[in-house]
């Protein structure tokens, strides 16, 4: 017999859409970026961060990666 428990925690039990908006909006604009919530959902969500910070020409894809996980936290 097998016991699990499966929840989604992201976004169901956790809030975390304006979290990750700002954590991206500030990530890039410590590249010079600015962009609106709207334009972070679209362009941002979804996609491996490394093509993210490829887009925006936001530096090495580590330095992007830092600079969004600090700002989550």
């Amino acid at each position: 017999s097998h016991r699990v428990l499966l929840f989604d925690f992201d976004g169901t039990l956790v809030a975390s859409l304006p979290l990750w908006r700002l954590a991206f909006r500030r990530t890039l604009e410590s590249f010079g970026v600015r962009l609106t919530d709207e334009e972070v959902v679209s362009r941002c969500f979804y996609r491996p961060w490394n093509d993210v910070s490829a887009e925006f020409d936001a530096g090495p894809p580590d330095r992007f990666t830092e600079g969004l996980l600090h700002h989550l936290a």
